[in-house]
């Protein structure tokens, strides 16, 4: 049924359909991102804390098992699942990284750098999607962050292959269609803050926090007090 996986205060909390009533999973939590998950046969939920921990809560008790640990000068955000080097299991996009799955859920998580976005605090704290198999990275919490395009190597292993780069004001969304034709990248800088798509500004938004595909092609844009879609 349908459920919620969310932070309240330093809570992280489940809620779940019909009375969506609280039920509290762990407490000091500093999360960032979360994804629902399975990984080699176990279900549950993918997170960030602190930037710096990936933690898997898994269905049905929710315990944790911790990942990974980033030893990073950058807090580590932005999260998807893929199978980075065709062995048809879900590998781990965080931050800088990919974390290669093992071939069983007890075994470790080796990760791979993909770019060196950690010059700052906040340089690794990322917004990230895939679009036509290239990376698309952008540094959130930066006011002069970069939006960049990222080819994978025949080696996955090696540093990717930088196609683009812009420089944005806290490009805070992104968001691929999912007819997979498009995307868009939004700030998050106030009255002027601009919405480009496939690279190229289309209008201006008073600051995105984040945005969402739909299934008719269009997107959710979600701003701090406004919700509209587009276009």
């Amino acid at each position: 049924g349908r459920a919620l996986f969310l932070q309240e205060g330093d809570k992280l909390v489940y809620r779940h359909a019909p009375d969506w009533m609280p039920r509290v999973l762990d407490h000091s939590i500093d999360m960032h991102d979360c994804l629902a998950a399975t990984l080699l046969g176990h279900r549950g939920v993918l997170m960030v804390q602190r930037g710096m921990q990936l933690r898997f809560y898994e269905y049905p008790d929710f315990h944790y098992t911790e990942i990974y640990s980033f030893y990073s000068a950058s807090r580590q955000g932005g999260l998807l699942l893929a199978d980075i080097d065709g062995d048809g299991l879900p590998d781990i996009v965080c931050g800088n990284y990919w974390i290669q799955s093992p071939t069983a859920f007890d075994l470790p998580w080796h990760d791979f750098a993909i770019e060196l976005y950690n010059d700052e605090p906040l340089s690794a704290t990322l917004r990230l999607a895939f679009f036509r198999g290239d990376l698309l990275v952008a540094q959130g919490e930066m006011p002069g962050g970069r939006l960049a395009r990222f080819q994978k190597p025949d080696n996955p292993k090696a540093l990717w292959i930088e196609r683009s780069v812009q420089t944005m004001h806290s490009p805070h969304a992104l968001a691929v269609s999912r007819d997979g034709k498009t995307w868009i990248a939004g700030e998050n800088d106030g009255p002027h803050s601009l919405l480009l798509r496939d690279g190229a500004p289309v209008l201006e938004t008073g600051g995105l926090v984040a945005a969402f595909a739909l299934p008719d092609g269009r997107f959710l844009l979600a701003g701090r007090r406004r919700v509209r879609i587009w276009p």
